[in-house]
């Protein structure tokens, strides 16, 4: 019997403990999985896979390793890699830049959910105009526009949505980039009427640091807000000294109860008086001009003022302060006598806000005395947007969790005639006036 069932079960297969006692079959005890040498060549036959094109050319060649792979290394290797990806900064008390006060910081994360106000509070500002450019930028725009620039625009449109790429549906990330690229073409063209245009560069995903005080609570903005347009020149004031004296008088918003940093991410690991306004000595276009914000996330769509109105106002007073600490120094709080002036476009892709601040004091402590100036033309429909959604959920079936078979996809195919209706100019020459400001000194 022993026999049959050994021929049957097989000798690496347990059998029952009572069968066991009764035979003098041995018992087999295997371990389930792959045996070590099979193990082994798996794992060398996956990292030659894994293998990037400098370690191809290293191992073909026969060339010393830059970078020893993590397998490879001993206890007392060291990678060679550049100290800006090597170092690790620890967030407690033993890293020299710890303080028991935490710094209130915005970055291109942040959202402020009492908008507008919230960032007028915190950059000691007052709203001028009452949602409206200044009337000098809106006579500048009509001023500079060409007779084919509509056509112009209407094509920078459609390439954004429709021939930029052959997926069935273009990201918001995506087009709402290529249309200001593609806008900033359009207003280049008037660089014939307006030769200091030419002056000017791009930088994409520009850092910015500016560092103040309000109250007793430290303040920063610092990240990588958006595109950034320098300039070699700076921008003239707006508002002369009567318009900034008369600030004086002007009452800030307050949020009591609620506490006006309470959106902002808190760090204790810091450095004082932090400034930087993302250009380092010896650039030649060292003056920020025009800063575009992006909405990379749908969730935002909804509340674009919350989430891009105060962002705008956030990171254009962050461009101008670093350039006043830059230029006055870091602990002079001191009322400017030429005031400085940055600008910004918030948009996502269909929806553009225009913000203008000018900087007219850097005693940002107390709010009294001079304040700031910010005019924000917020919520301007550049034309019709009539595009297939990403998604929609068909139906629920009344649980907490969708699953994937309930979400149905509406991709169809795009029609460039559909989605590009009801253009309003008046919005571009508004996008125009602000890149041409600056220019026609």
């Amino acid at each position: 019997m022993a026999t049959c069932l050994s021929r049957i079960l097989g000798p690496q297969l347990h059998t029952h403990p009572n069968i066991l006692l009764m035979s003098n079959l041995p018992t087999v005890t295997t371990t389930r999985g792959y045996k070590k040498p099979y193990l082994k060549a798996m794992r060398d036959r996956i990292r030659l896979n894994k293998r990037t094109l400098p370690q191809i050319i290293e191992d073909n060649l026969d060339l010393p390793r830059t970078v020893p792979r993590p397998f490879e290394m001993g206890k007392e290797d060291v990678l060679n890699i550049h100290p800006k990806y090597a170092v690790r900064v620890n967030h407690n008390e033993s890293n020299e830049h710890y303080k028991k006060t935490p710094v209130y910081i915005f970055n291109q994360l942040c959202v402020l959910e009492e908008g507008m106000n919230q960032a007028l509070w915190l950059t000691n500002s007052k709203l001028m105009d009452q949602g409206k450019l200044p009337e000098k930028l809106q006579k500048l725009g009509v001023e500079a526009e060409k007779e084919d620039m509509t056509d112009q625009v209407y094509h920078a449109i459609k390439k954004s949505r429709h021939y930029d790429t052959t997926e069935k549906v273009i990201r918001i990330p995506r087009y709402s980039r290529n249309l200001v690229q593609s806008l900033l073409t359009v207003c280049n063209t008037v660089s014939d009427k307006y030769p200091r245009i030419v002056q000017r560069t791009g930088t994409d995903k520009h850092y910015i640091a500016a560092s103040w005080q309000r109250g007793n609570d430290p303040i920063q903005v610092r990240g990588h807000a958006g595109t950034m347009i320098s300039s070699a020149h700076p921008i003239a004031p707006i508002a002369g000294k009567e318009e900034i004296e008369a600030t004086r008088t002007h009452q800030l918003p307050t949020f009591h109860p609620i506490s006006p940093t309470i959106d902002l991410l808190q760090y204790n690991v810091y450095k004082l008086n932090h400034n930087f306004p993302g250009y380092f000595e010896g650039y030649p276009y060292q003056h920020a001009h025009t800063l575009y914000v992006f909405d990379d996330h749908l969730w935002t769509r909804k509340r674009i003022e919350k989430g891009l109105h105060a962002k705008g106002i956030m990171f254009a007073f962050g461009n101008a302060l670093a350039r006043a600490r830059l230029k006055y120094g870091i602990d002079n709080d001191i009322d400017l006598e030429t005031p400085i002036v940055t600008q910004s476009v918030a948009t996502d892709g269909v929806n553009l806000s225009f913000v203008v601040v000018q900087l007219n004091t850097l005693r940002m402590t107390s709010n009294d005395g001079i304040k700031n100036m910010v005019w924000l033309d917020a919520d301007n429909q550049l034309y019709n947007d009539q595009f297939p959604q990403d998604i929609k959920i068909v139906k629920s079936n009344k649980r907490r969790k969708t699953t994937k078979s309930y979400i149905k996809k509406m991709i169809t195919k795009r029609d460039p005639e559909v989605g590009c209706q009801d253009l309003d100019m008046d919005v571009f020459r508004k996008f125009l006036s602000l890149h041409v400001h600056g220019a026609e000194h």
